[in-house]
């Protein structure tokens, strides 16, 4: 087969008895015409002339004289260039993509004196100076009978022109195409409908030659990504206070708060500064200053200054530690305070009551229930122990929980959790190890797993209990090891003879409160925490801020004195306010 058969654009026009009498008079109107026989090996130049007008460069014709072959310009990839010189000094850039009866485009590119060519050559597009200054578009209605459909035009004021529709090989439709006029490339900055279709099709064929596993990854691939955006749209117009929606986040970010929500104050290595709240080490963000805050500002402006503890409830379950922090947010933020005792409840039963405290103007409230530690009551051994040493009852936090908001507080709905406890199992292994006669320098192993288990088993419960509301764990404080008047009245029911004297220690008396007992047992609860995931607030950092004269008062050896207390009310106020503000 001839070159000339192998090429389907050997011709730019109809034959001569296929032509209608409007592309007649369209050559004979604008003498857009110089058309070439195109060969894969080589371009051959066609000697035909034309008038030229100098009225303008819209009447203007292309005229062609026979001129020496140049070198063929043919990429099988990108498809086959032709330069046709112009009268008025304009290049016409003919793109023909290697695909049969594709679009190609043209443009008009302005070239420098010294490439200029003669009338009429065909020349390589060697990289011509200047900027495009025109446009105009070709395409292939039908193999073998190739036309320009485009007419010359000013572009003083346009910058692009879009070819009509014309019809594919297949008989369908195509749509326009438009380049940019300051386009420098056709495959570089051009993004017309012609190239992006003709990469569609190349994209096409290769998913249909792609192995069948393939198909369906990306198959599956697609289908999740539309169930994401889906996800996405929902969450954004369905977002809650715990997971607010995109909208939500968007208004944050555009009000400039997430800085705050980026850097948690509470977090980290730092020290208690003079003004009595935490400074981290690194000075990546302070505290907010809450309870200064709360205590400074009059309560009218309360939902002014405040609003996102509006109508807020904080659930402590906690031991005396965590009631002790339950009555500084009654006092430091003037809130009233409310008892409520179980149903059919007649006598007083120690740590098993309900009490509230609002805050009216922001009808905020909190509340607490005692914890007991987490020794594993449904051992009967430990059972034992218990209820010998434990006031009150039940101690599983199970029943407690459960009862607690079922009868005493039916119409409150936790928005922030606290929790923390420890002590009470210092209480519980000194009992057992007075009563059997023990003595362990460290904790066991048993006993350590024993804690660990039932922390994450609260966790998991208040979890389920609450799923909407923040849940956060206070890491153990520091006790005060020098302790020997709590383990003579810790130990006194135990002993078999008369009680020893409170000022002299006795091998009677085992371990209680030495540091390396401390840092055993808050090692374990915080490791045990990190790993259910749960936010955490650490006391025990605080101490290290506070001679022992400043954390512990008189006798007491357990409960932190106002000023580090103080301390941890401000982290847990900053806690609640990320979380009410941010949902974070």
């Amino acid at each position: 087969m001839s070159a000339r058969a192998r090429n389907p654009f050997h011709d730019f026009r109809r034959p001569k008895h296929q032509r209608t009498s409007s592309e007649d008079s369209h050559d004979s109107a604008t003498s857009w015409g110089t058309y070439h026989n195109i060969e894969e090996s080589y371009l051959e130049p066609s000697p035909v002339s034309s008038p030229v007008s100098s009225n303008s460069s819209s009447s203007s014709t292309i005229s062609s004289s026979a001129e020496p072959n140049y070198p063929p310009v043919l990429d099988r990839s990108l498809g086959l260039q032709i330069l046709i010189t112009h009268p008025s000094d304009d290049h016409l850039l003919t793109t023909f993509e290697d695909t049969p009866w594709q679009a190609t485009s043209m443009v008009l590119t302005e070239l420098d004196t010294s490439n200029r060519m003669p009338p009429g050559a065909m020349t390589p597009p060697s990289t011509p100076n200047g900027h495009h200054r025109s446009l105009s578009s070709l395409s292939v209605p039908y193999p073998g009978s190739p036309s320009i459909l485009s007419k010359p035009y000013d572009n003083t004021n346009d910058l692009s022109l879009n070819t009509p529709p014309r019809p594919s090989a297949n008989g369908k439709r195509q749509r326009h195409i438009s380049f940019a006029a300051n386009t420098t490339t056709f495959m570089g900055d051009a993004s017309s409908h012609g190239i992006t279709h003709y990469r569609l099709r190349r994209l096409v064929r290769m998913f249909k030659k792609s192995p069948w596993f393939l198909k369906m990854l990306f198959i599956f691939w697609t289908l999740g990504m539309v169930a994401l955006a889906v996800n996405a749209v929902t969450e954004s117009r369905t977002g809650t206070p715990s997971r607010p929606g995109w909208r939500e986040l968007q208004r944050r970010f555009s009000q400039r708060e997430y800085a705050e929500t980026l850097c948690d104050p509470t977090q980290g290595e730092g020290f208690v500064n003079q003004e009595n709240v935490w400074e981290r080490s690194d000075g990546a963000c302070g505290s907010s200053h809450l309870l200064y805050r709360f205590s400074k500002t009059p309560k009218e402006k309360y939902p002014e200054i405040f609003p996102e503890f509006a109508n807020k409830t904080v659930f402590i379950y906690g031991d005396s530690v965590g009631r002790h922090l339950f009555d500084d947010y009654c006092r430091y933020l003037g809130m009233d305070l409310e008892r409520r005792p179980f149903p059919n409840q007649n006598t007083t039963v120690i740590y098993w009551e309900a009490a509230v405290c609002t805050q009216p103007q922001l009808n905020f409230k909190v509340t607490h229930l005692h914890a007991y530690g987490f020794a594993n009551t449904s051992d009967p051994a430990t059972m034992e122990i218990v209820k010998q040493a434990f006031p009150g009852g039940p101690w599983d936090f199970e029943t407690r929980i459960s009862r607690f908001f079922d009868e005493a507080l039916p119409d409150l709905k936790p928005d922030f959790v606290q929790l923390n406890g420890g002590a009470w199992d210092f209480l519980y292994m000194y009992n057992r190890d007075v009563k059997f006669r023990q003595h362990h320098d460290v904790i066991p192993k048993e006993d350590i797993q024993s804690f660990q288990r039932r922390l994450k088993e609260l966790v998991s419960f208040v979890r389920v209990r609450f799923p909407d509301a923040k849940h956060l764990w206070i890491n153990p404080h520091w006790l005060n090891p020098v302790d020997l008047n709590v383990r003579h009245a810790w130990a006194g029911a135990y002993h078999h003879k008369a009680p020893l004297n409170a000022s002299e220690d006795s091998p009677l008396l085992p371990p209680l409160f030495t540091p390396r007992r401390q840092t055993q047992h808050h090692h374990a609860l915080s490791m045990a925490a990190e790993e259910t995931g749960i936010d955490m607030v650490d006391y025990w950092k605080i101490k290290d801020s506070f001679a022992s004269e400043e954390y512990f008062a008189g006798v007491d050896r357990v409960h932190p004195i106002d000023a580090p207390r103080a301390v941890m009310v401000d982290m847990l106020l900053e806690k609640m306010h990320r979380w009410f503000a941010y949902g974070i």
